[in-house]
């Protein structure tokens, strides 16, 4: 799955979002290119817009009747339903309007849940301050707008400063591409509590990106913070899926109550700025995996460490990461594989490793160990060795055997205990290659 996907959809499902440095006005420069009106029934009808210049893509939609409106954009085959729930269906109540990035789309259409109501739709080139609020730089929206799936080609228009939200309904993808308000420095996620589905946007402008109270993304974390050297995560517990974002201008990257991936997720956050990751609390990984092979490189980061990480249901693979020199994995007791022989690798640009800690509570690997992109001491060399070769089926751990363990690069000759961990793991019938 291609985690770098340009998120060119910005929806955002919100209650009393407010702008938090400009006046609430439109903007000077904000004009209407076109307009047009579509009489809404309980049966869905549709209507074009009208041809405007590409820099006036932004819809203003206006409820102009005493019944709540549904409102879908798309193609000439588009239309809208009651549910209040997805693309379909973006329900705006009687007197109060909204502006969305009209995207690729061409037509409007719409549906009441009972009589007739009339909407007024005009295209400009930022947000049509109007009755009811609503759209960039107007009143706040007055009733939270809730989506599921992907909103490809919706966005909210944000011109000015910095953008603050709260009280958010959402049942899908909440997504804030800053593409189109490179303006935008700060974002601030509020209240935000959780997002209910894949997290993917591409925060190209904000400097400072905050989600104070955000606890779950149920689904996978792929955001890219381009130019934000402050990512607040202070409350993020887990992702359901993947934890794969990537912090292309942040130095410090804390993560203090995270907690886990799901069984199947990843954790492979990339950035080559990043010079701490502190994961105080990170227990619990489908997959441990950084790398280009994955998301991207981690090349500034020296040291990896897991002080809490107990199990990784599949593998740990760690590639690119030129700068690593320490890797802490002190109570980690299981190690699954990758579906293709491979549990615990280090086999590209990881060659400046000295130290890496396995702890001694280890209790099941299923497959192949290989180092050989790596300078381990000594010390690490024989630890690892005999970590393995205690995998005996006894004391509650699973008997490692037919498998391959391959510490080469540059690294150290195993030594005294080290060498009879080595014999022992060749004669529980693995095959073993070292300096």
């Amino acid at each position: 799955m291609n985690k770098f996907k340009l998120a060119i959809a910005l929806l955002l499902a919100l209650t009393g979002a407010t702008l938090a440095q400009p006046p609430p006005s439109p903007p000077p420069a904000s004009v209407i290119c076109g307009a047009t009106t579509l009489t809404v029934t309980s049966s869905s009808a549709r209507i074009v817009l009208p041809t405007v210049s590409p820099s006036c893509r932004t819809i203003t939609l206006l409820n102009d009747g005493a019944v709540e409106i549904f409102v879908a954009i798309g193609t000439s085959s588009v239309t809208a339903d009651t549910t209040g729930v997805g693309l379909n269906s973006i329900a705006i109540p009687p007197g109060v309007s909204t502006s969305v990035w009209s995207g690729s789309g061409t037509y409007v259409a719409a549906i009441t849940g009972s009589s007739a109501s009339t909407l007024r739709i005009y295209l400009g080139n930022g947000a049509v301050a109007s009755k009811g609020g609503g759209g960039s730089g107007s009143a706040p929206l007055t009733n939270p707008i809730s989506y599921t799936g992907d909103p490809t080609g919706l966005n909210i228009v944000i011109n000015e400063g910095a953008l603050q939200i709260d009280n958010i309904s959402v049942s899908g993808l909440i997504a804030t591409d800053t593409t189109a308000s490179t303006n935008v420095t700060t974002i601030n996620y509020g209240s935000v509590v959780a997002i209910n589905s894949n997290f993917s946007p591409i925060f190209t402008a904000a400097t400072s990106v905050n989600f104070p109270s955000l606890v779950m993304i149920n689904g996978g974390f792929y955001a890219i913070f381009t130019a934000a050297t402050s990512v607040n995560l202070g409350s993020f517990v887990n992702s359901i899926s993947d934890f794969g974002p990537g912090f292309t201008a942040a130095i410090s990257v804390n993560l203090p109550a995270f907690t886990s991936t799901g069984s199947t997720g990843a954790f492979g956050p990339f950035g080559d700025t990043v010079t701490t990751l502190s994961l105080p609390l990170f227990a619990i990984a489908g997959r441990v995996v950084i790398g280009n092979f994955y998301n991207g490189s981690m090349n500034g980061l020296p040291t990896l460490s897991f002080p809490r990480l107990n199990t990784v249901v599949r593998d740990f693979k760690i590639n690119d990461m030129t700068s690593l020199i320490n890797v802490q994995l002190p109570v980690i007791q299981t190690i699954g594989d990758d579906g293709s022989g491979n549990s615990l690798t280090f086999n590209l640009n990881t060659d400046g490793l000295v130290t890496f800690n396995i702890g001694s509570s280890l209790k099941s690997v299923t497959k192949n160990v290989t180092f050989t992109s790596c300078a381990l001491n000594v010390t690490s060399v024989n630890n690892l060795l005999i970590a393995l070769a205690a995998l005996n089926g006894t004391g509650g751990t699973t008997l490692y055997t037919g498998n391959t363990v391959t510490i080469t690069g540059t690294s150290a000759t195993p030594t005294g205990a080290g060498l009879t961990a080595k014999a022992t793991l060749i004669a529980a019938g693995n095959t073993v290659t070292t300096n």
